[in-house]
C-alpha cells in the first residue's frame, strides 16, 4: 500500500492509503460523519424540547402558586402571575405599594367594601368598582378575575363613563 499526502485549499493534510480498498473506507467515514451529525442534530432538537417543557413546568407551578396564593378577599385575583405583575409595574408601583401581592389584596378590597359603587360595563358585562373616597378604580372580567385596578386622573367621572 502506498501512502500519499495531500495539502488541500484549506491547508489541511489528506492522507489516502492508495489500495484497493480505499474507496470502501472513504464511504464508512463519510457514513460515520453524517450518523454523527445527525446524532449531534438529535440531541439539539431535544435539548430545545426539554427546554420548552422545562418553561411549561415553570409556568404552570408560577400559576399554581398564584392561585394558592389567597388574598384577603378570596376569589378576586389577577388572571396569572404575568397579568399581576404587568399591572403592578404599570399602576401598582405609583400608587405606593411596595409589592405586587399587596397591590392584589388592595384591589381585592375595593371589590369586597361595600361603600365601594358597582355597575356592570354594557360593553362586555365585567364588573366595574369604584371607591370615591380614596379614587380607587377596579375592573372584574366575567369570570371572577381582576382586569385592572388604578386611580382615575379624573375620578368619579371616569366610572361614570364606564
Amino acid at each position: 500500500a502506498e501512502v500519499q499526502e495531500e495539502t488541500g485549499q484549506s491547508g489541511s493534510i489528506e492522507v489516502r492509503e492508495e489500495t484497493d480498498q480505499s474507496e470502501s473506507v472513504e464511504e464508512e467515514q463519510s457514513a460515520n460523519v453524517g450518523q454523527q451529525e445527525e446524532s449531534e442534530s438529535s440531541k439539539a432538537v431535544q435539548q430545545a424540547v426539554d427546554w420548552s417543557e422545562i418553561r411549561t413546568e415553570t409556568t404552570v407551578k408560577e400559576e399554581k402558586n398564584h392561585e394558592n396564593s389567597k388574598t384577603e378577599a378570596p376569589g378576586y385575583r389577577f388572571r396569572s402571575r404575568k397579568h399581576l405583575t404587568d399591572h403592578y409595574k404599570k399602576h401598582g408601583i405609583d400608587m405606593g405599594f411596595d409589592s405586587a401581592q399587596g397591590y392584589e389584596k388592595a384591589a381585592a378590597a375595593v371589590v369586597q367594601n361595600p361603600d365601594a359603587l358597582h355597575k356592570t360595563e354594557a360593553e362586555d358585562g365585567d364588573d366595574v368598582y369604584y371607591l370615591q373616597a380614596t379614587n380607587e378604580f377596579v375592573i372584574v372580567s366575567t369570570d371572577g378575575y381582576i382586569r385592572t385596578y388604578f386611580k382615575p386622573d379624573s375620578g368619579i367621572k371616569y366610572f361614570n363613563r364606564q
